[in-house]
């Protein structure tokens, strides 16, 4: 990611997890297209936003581990 691009990064993994307005998601999604450094970023993102998909479908489904998940926060 150029410094350019700085301004980017905080909504970058808002982005990843949709968690952007659309007018923001639009925005990222023009700069996606054509900024390489990054798309880059945003591809190193995304086995993460998937972990984190699939921890949540993990806890919806397993009581215990989400008992457990939620001792961990406290």
């Amino acid at each position: 990611m150029s410094q350019g691009c700085a301004r980017w990064r905080g909504d970058l993994g808002a982005y990843v997890i949709g968690a952007l307005g659309s007018e923001e998601r639009a925005a990222m999604r023009r700069h996606l297209a054509a900024c390489p450094a990054c798309r880059t970023d945003y591809e190193d993102l995304l086995p993460v936003r998937d972990w984190l998909t699939r921890t949540k479908r993990h806890l919806a489904a397993c009581p215990a581990c989400r008992t457990d998940y939620a001792d961990l926060l406290h």
